[in-house]
């Protein structure tokens, strides 16, 4: 039986191991400013090309229903809720980039990819 909730920390381990940045999504339905991030920052051609470029996957932690495995990563960052955003470098000996809480913009997101390429 496989489990119906997927580990959010397993996910971004898998998409390291495989060589990939990881870009995490940590959002909510009900999260109107995770919305308007993803419209005016995530999902515009820029950032899109960049991630394509960088090989970054994207990887949504949807906490609409308080997710337990995405509480525990919030958590170790501080974070009681959403919006939140991390962009995970391949290579494990490298911490995670951490965006601002509140409202991102595009530029946050290329700026954090050409952190990765240092």
């Amino acid at each position: 039986v496989l489990p119906t909730t997927v580990d959010i920390a397993e996910v971004i381990a898998g998409h390291r191991a495989e060589g990939k940045n990881v870009f995490v999504d940590f959002t909510a339905e009900w999260c109107i400013t995770c919305k308007v991030n993803k419209r005016v920052a995530i999902n515009t051609a820029a950032v899109q090309e960049a991630f394509q470029a960088n090989n970054v996957e994207f990887v949504t932690a949807d906490w609409t229903n308080e997710d337990p495995s995405i509480t525990r990563v919030l958590a170790e960052f501080g974070r009681s809720g959403v919006p939140f955003y991390l962009l995970y470098p391949a290579d494990t000996s490298r911490p995670p980039l951490r965006f601002g809480d509140g409202i991102i913009t595009a530029g946050d997101i290329l700026e954090a990819i050409e952190k990765l390429k240092r």
